[in-house]
Formats: C-alpha cells, structure tokens, sequence
C-alpha cells in the first residue's frame, strides 16, 4: 500500500494533494485493479484530514471511474480490463442474430462458418492499428515514440475526442491508454467493438526521492512536453515539501519559461522528449552558470512490464 502524504503549509489544497497521489498510485499501478482502499476512517488517521474531506475525495474518484464503492464493503480499484456480463450478452446475441440472417437466406452452417472464418482472418490482416489515446496531446506523442521503438507494429496517436469518429470509418483497430483515461475512452466508444488495452505508468520513485533530498530552499526545475505530467508533478511536489522549495515548470517550447528553469534551478527533471529539444541549451547553461546544474532525465513514462503485458496482449489478438 503506498503511503499518502498530505502537507498542510502548502498552497494546493488537501483534497487535491490526496486526489493526485491515489489517481497516480492507482495508474502506476501501486494499487492494482481490484485493490481495496483505506477506509474513510484510517485514511483520516494517517493522513490527518477530516473524514468529510476524504469522502469527498473518494467521491470524485468513484465519478472519474477510478474506484467503486461496494455497499458494506469499502471501497475498491476498478478493474477496466474486466468486460460487464450486459457486454458479453450482446455481443453473443449479435452474432446469433448474424447468424440467424444468413441461415434465413437458405446459406447451410456449413456455408455460414466459412464465411465468418474468411472475414475475421481478412480483418485481423488488413491493417490492424494500434491507437494510443489521451486528452493530453504532449503525453500521446511520448507513449507514441515510447511504444514504437518497443513494438514492431504500426502505432499512431489521436486525442479520446477524435476517436469515435476515427474508428466509425476504421474500425479494425486497438486502443491503448493508461488508466487514468479508461473511463473516458469507454465513454467516448460506447456502442463501438474495439478493444481497449490499459498501459501502468512509471512511478517515478527515482525522482521522488532526489525531491526529498534537495535542500529547503532549492529550485526544482522540471520541464515536460507533457501539461498533466507538469500539473501532477506540481502537486506531488507540493504533498512531498509544501513551500520548501521553489518549483518552476515548463514546456520545452516556451522558451522564457525554459530560459528562467536553466538560469535558476538546482535540480532540473525533464523527460527524454524534451532533453531531446533542449540538450544543447542545457550544455550551454551549465557552462555559463557559477552553481552547478543537477539533469535527471526520466525513464519512459510507459512501465517496461506495461510494455511486455502489451506485447503480449496484441500476440493474443
């Protein structure tokens, strides 16, 4: 079970700060699909905030689709991969309806399994794609690059609101997103037939701790082609040390934000996209700064085990 910290000096509100670390434990994987949560009331305890405020929070993650809360029970990580009893009775009844079409035309069984077997295998030849999706553009170009270099199959990227519409027209397809956006590309692909493969992010342990270790004082420095990764990185910072440290974040194409990160910072995290983008500048500061300039760059920010799982999951498909 990981451990939830909540840091009353700092600015970003309690509920938020705890919202933040049980989606990320949860898409990290930390909590695994089917895991119980705390209850309201030793969540209270260890974290010390108020059992409304942690109601509260478990509410918005039942809402999001992160969490069920099970009557007498507690509450629980839904499992996204785990298709409801309603979806499997109607795929079954719309084949046997299939079925019963062709049988009623005067075709034979015999006639009718040959016909479903040539069209599944010309479907699963023709073109098969897989579609990594995400509201954050920045993240769905890392997971692209990330998942490309590791599978030897045609990926490409679209934002969870061109979705639909895509796969209306090309629907030989699989979805790929981590589960923080499971619910939503559920939603998105109501009444579509495409199969969803969840992905377990980094958890990012390495970078945590070189955080705990900086000085009160230090400027944190992290830069991201990703917005979310900024944001929840942000407010991780903020549960970890409040208003010890100065935290500065970035795109890598917005150059004033970059310029103040390499002038001021101690410790700079960016991920392997945006070290790409700025690893001349990065040289040039370290040359004309009198401090000396800390450069973590971040693993991938799909897990290698997500990765293997996902590999095997398409061999299977």
């Amino acid at each position: 079970m990981p451990t939830f910290r909540i840091n009353i000096d700092s600015s970003v509100p309690p509920s938020a700060q705890l919202y933040e670390q049980v989606s990320f434990a949860i898409a990290s994987r930390q909590l695994s699909p089917g895991s119980k949560l705390p209850s309201v009331r030793q969540l209270a305890m260890l974290t010390n905030l108020h059992r409304n405020t942690i109601s509260k929070v478990y509410t918005h993650l039942e809402k999001a689709g992160l969490v069920e809360a099970r009557a007498g029970s507690g509450v629980y990580v839904l499992n996204p991969e785990t298709l409801s009893l309603s979806m499997h009775s109607t795929i079954e009844q719309l084949i046997q309806g299939s079925v019963d079409a062709v049988l009623a035309q005067g075709y034979s069984l015999e006639q009718v399994t040959s016909m479903f077997v040539r069209e599944l295998e010309l479907r699963s030849h023709r073109g098969a794609q897989i579609i990594v999706t995400s509201p954050d553009k920045g993240l769905l170009g890392m997971v692209v690059q990330e998942l490309q270099k590791a599978l030897d199959v045609p990926i490409f990227g679209l934002p969870i609101d061109e979705l639909a519409d895509y796969l209306k027209h090309h629907p030989v397809a699989t979805v790929v997103t981590d589960r923080y956006c499971i619910p939503q590309v559920q939603e998105a692909l109501e009444g579509l037939e495409v199969p969803i493969l969840p992905i377990d992010i980094h958890t990012y342990s390495e970078e945590i701790a070189l955080v705990e270790q900086l000085r009160s004082g230090s400027c944190l420095g992290i830069i991201s082609l990703s917005r979310s990764i900024l944001y929840g990185a942000s407010v991780l910072t903020q549960s970890i040390r409040g208003e010890e440290l100065l935290v500065l974040t970035a795109h890598p194409e917005n150059d004033t934000a970059v310029n103040a990160i390499l002038q001021s910072t101690d410790l700079l995290i960016l991920d392997e996209g945006s070290f790409g983008i700025l690893e001349h500048r990065i040289k040039k500061a370290r040359i004309s700064r009198i401090r000396p300039l800390c450069v973590h760059v971040t693993e991938n920010h799909t897990t290698l085990e997500s990765i293997s799982a996902l590999k095997r999951a398409l061999e299977r498909t």
